[in-house]
């Protein structure tokens, strides 16, 4: 699963098509909201942290912070839309990561990052765009 489930789970209901997901709808992943990575960069920008000097460089996961599986991505637009949406599964692809969560406590604490935007309230802003 990669952040275009999202755009692909939207249309699909948007156009009343069945959804179709590979294994059972547990993998998680960890999305992020736009304005949250927005939000990262600019305490980047402004931060003195002595990580941050002229010519050093640091790593950042930028994320939520949670996992959120498939069937409740699904189940949030399938909400937001006021549906249900018709759901299918397939067998699992080779190699797809069954969970993905990523580590923020170092952005959390050297540049202060907190997530922002809930995945619902982000994805109804997707919708209503």
């Amino acid at each position: 699963m990669y952040s275009g489930v999202i755009s692909i789970f939207s249309e699909r209901i948007a156009k009343s098509l069945p959804i179709n997901i590979n294994g059972d709808g547990q993998q998680t992943r960890d999305f992020v909201n736009v304005a949250d990575v927005v939000q990262a960069n600019l305490l980047a920008m402004s931060s003195s942290a002595k990580c941050l000097a002229p010519n050093a460089f640091s790593i950042f996961n930028i994320a939520a912070g949670c996992q959120t599986s498939r069937l409740q991505l699904l189940g949030a637009l399938g909400e937001i839309c006021g549906v249900n949406p018709d759901v299918s599964f397939s067998p699992s692809r080779s190699g797809d990561i069954q969970h993905s969560l990523a580590d923020i406590s170092k952005v959390r604490n050297i540049l202060g990052y907190t997530p922002g935007v809930e995945l619902k309230e982000g994805l109804g802003e997707l919708v209503s765009f």
